[in-house]
């Protein structure tokens, strides 16, 4: 008798929030808005917990002159993954949030070559570059695709900040984390 091998499962899209220390703070989030966190995609499996998953998110980062070995004023934004990243042990993390899925037969390697593809430097609406507007960008592209059906950005960004301010300044625990895992258009509009 030959076995059958296990089916695989369906991945989810998630959208996730770090806080960035000090930047995080209520005194700096008039100032900084949606940038006083740090925007990202996580694609992992459903019954992982643990987020044992891909990281998808744009950083900035230092440029250094090669000469004086010293930080140039300009920062430079770059696409990254992080691979088998262990979100749920992430002292950053402050909201998750599962906005999509990935169909059956699709392989990750479409949603990174996707992701890869958006431009990084300004939106189509000549915003400054920051990681919240490369994950509207990524959004758009991934329900372009219908990974992602039935969401408004928007509305999800009011609610993911209350989330991410409530989980930074009260300190975050994985049952605060998971009470948001499945989100719905009805627990937004009750938030």
């Amino acid at each position: 008798m030959e076995k059958k091998l296990p089916e695989t499962p369906q991945l989810e899209i998630a959208i996730v929030l770090q806080h960035r220390d000090q930047i995080s703070n209520p005194e700096f989030r008039r100032e900084y808005g949606d940038a006083a966190y740090h925007w990202g995609i996580m694609v992992n499996t459903p019954y992982d917990w643990t987020c044992n998953g891909n990281l998808y998110h744009a950083k900035n980062q230092r440029q250094i002159d090669a000469v004086t070995c010293q930080h140039l004023d300009t920062m430079e934004w770059v696409f990254e993954v992080r691979s088998h990243f262990m979100l749920a042990y992430s002292p950053r993390l402050v909201a998750y949030a599962v906005v999509g899925h990935v169909p059956k037969g699709v392989h990750e390697i479409t949603i990174y070559h996707m992701l890869e593809a958006i431009p990084l430097s300004q939106d189509s609406t000549g915003s400054i570059q920051t990681c919240f507007t490369w994950v509207d960008q990524a959004i758009h592209s991934l329900q372009r695709a219908e990974y992602i059906k039935g969401f408004d950005l928007a509305q999800f960004k009011s609610w993911a900040m209350k989330v991410a301010d409530y989980n930074f300044m009260n300190g975050r625990s994985e049952k605060t984390l998971r009470q948001y895992h499945n989100i719905g258009s009805e627990r937004l509009r009750n938030w």
